[in-house]
């Protein structure tokens, strides 16, 4: 079985003999193998299960968030073009929510007719009027491709722009999933009496409609450390929590307009305050304490919860990398300190702050013997805008390698970081 994306290239296969057979082809050259262009070619149809389907983001700041954008967008697919134009009228239309080819499903009526009017008004009701923009994301499939440019089309007509990106399979897996190296985990503990959010954040999120879905205790959000893809949502809280080492990085990543060093409040409202070492806080039936582990950050903190045994390290500890370029630079023996200290306890796996599933303790050890094995002269230059004069150091062939393992540091302060 092979995978090939382009409609010409895969019928060119077939002509060939490179394959054998291929699925889903154009309706030009369905029509040219009903009219016998290709003799040695035949074409045949089956009921299947396959459905093309429109997905809504959800999540609170997107404009899908809201029922009323949701239903304007139904309103205005004209199914019927779609279905001849797009999709050269194979298949049927669908108007049940899995294909008629399954049993016990049955027809109903159509909720959503075509109307450009209704839509409009729903639009404008729910404050996207004329001159708004919507972002969809589709693969290069030449069918879907299609039916979003006649969905724009017609959303152009109401005053509406639908900004609509096209990629291949990864790259259109990456405009949905919001791209690998910003994938922020926040981690909710719940408790029987108080929640604890760790992190949360670049801000463009609205925790409480969620939240509130999630736990209908009160929350406390604490933070791993103050870069901005973990504290920069936190003006959706009376209070935070971080590392009293983290202050001058407060000041300097939210200046004076954002961060009120006499108040301790950041955004106006959210007071901030400070961690300290092996600090506990009491959830109701479950405890969990804030470690002091300096490395990414001097500030940082990592969190143990005692009852899931389950360490949320944030940046501390990821399963690849670790970035050590804080300022003034920490001696990478104080970051091996950091780790045996969070060793003490108990846990066989560990959340990090860019990954979505638990990482096994081990590689904690595979770190701490990297360390051990660490070569200056080994280091190669971190290439990306904006770090400049930061080295690499790795053990292992690249990401795909599960041994493969490393952390930076500024070249011309490897004094300090060997300290």
């Amino acid at each position: 079985m092979r995978r090939i994306d382009e409609d010409t290239t895969a019928f060119s296969e077939l002509q060939t003999g490179g394959v054998n057979m291929i699925l889903y082809p154009t309706q030009y050259d369905i029509d040219d193998v009903k009219n016998g262009v290709y003799e040695e070619i035949r074409y045949q149809t089956a009921p299947g299960l396959y459905q093309q389907l429109f997905v809504f983001n959800l999540d609170a700041g997107s404009a899908c968030a809201d029922v009323r954008v949701r239903q304007a967008i139904c309103y205005a697919i004209d199914k019927e073009a779609m279905w001849k134009g797009a999709f050269e009228s194979s298949g049927y239309l669908a108007n049940t929510p899995a294909s008629m080819t399954q049993e016990f499903m049955e027809e109903m009526p159509d909720p959503y007719p075509f109307d450009l009017d209704k839509a409009k008004e729903l639009f404008e009701e729910a404050g996207y009027g004329e001159g708004s923009t919507l972002i969809c994301c589709v693969d290069n499939d030449t069918y879907r491709t299609t039916a979003y440019e006649m969905l724009k089309n017609n959303l152009t007509k109401i005053g509406i722009t639908l900004d609509v990106k096209t990629g291949d399979n990864a790259t259109y897996l990456g405009y949905v999933t919001g791209g690998v190296d910003w994938d922020l985990e926040i981690g909710l503990v719940v408790g029987e009496q108080v929640s604890m959010l760790i992190d949360n954040g670049f801000g463009d999120d609205i925790f409480e409609p969620f939240l509130s879905l999630l736990t209908d205790r009160p929350v406390i959000a604490v933070a791993t450390h103050v870069h901005p893809d973990h504290t920069s949502g936190s003006g959706s809280f009376e209070e935070v929590w971080i590392g009293a080492e983290e202050e001058p990085m407060l000041k300097m990543l939210y200046g004076k307009e954002s961060y009120d060093a006499g108040r301790k409040t950041l955004f106006g409202k959210t007071k901030v305050k400070f961690l300290s070492d092996g600090q506990e806080f009491d959830l109701g039936g479950r405890m969990v304490t804030a470690i002091h582990t300096p490395g990414h950050t001097w500030g940082s903190f990592c969190f143990y919860d005692s009852k899931s045994e389950i360490m949320m390290t944030g940046d501390t500890m990821n399963q690849r990398v670790f970035l050590q370029c804080a300022k003034p630079t920490i001696p990478l023996r104080r970051y091996r300190q950091s780790l045996c200290r969070i060793m003490e306890f108990h846990f066989e796996k560990y959340l990090g702050g860019h990954h979505p599933l638990p990482i096994k303790r081990a590689h904690i050890d595979h770190m701490l013997g990297m360390i051990d094995r660490f070569s200056p002269e080994k280091a190669k230059p971190y290439i990306r805008e904006g770090m400049d004069g930061v080295d690499m150091y790795v053990e292992g062939r690249g990401y795909g390698d599960p041994d493969y393992c490393g952390f930076m540091f500024y070249r011309d302060e490897l004094d300090e970081f060997l300290a």
